[in-house]
């Protein structure tokens, strides 16, 4: 893969989506780049559910249409594709 643009991890934090999961954004956020609808990847994974979010996880996505550019996305606004 290409050197990618962006702070990011690779790490996979369990119970969390594996990274190459393909996933679409599902939920918007004032400040948010991409709209529901978006396609990704995963790249990377933390646990974040001990800081009292409203997601457990926290993930590295490169999205398809920014494909060498890692962006951080909270868990509950992507979904896996089947």
């Amino acid at each position: 893969m290409t050197e990618l643009i962006g702070r990011h991890v690779t790490d996979e934090a369990k119970g969390a989506y594996r990274n190459g999961t393909r996933i679409r954004k599902i939920k918007i956020r004032e400040g948010d780049a991409h709209r529901v609808g978006a396609l990704g990847r995963v790249i990377g994974s933390l646990n974040v559910g001990q800081l009292g979010l409203s997601a457990k996880f926290f993930y590295f996505v490169v999205w398809d249409d920014a494909p060498r550019f890692a962006c951080g996305v909270a868990g509950d606004v992507i979904e896996a594709l089947s």
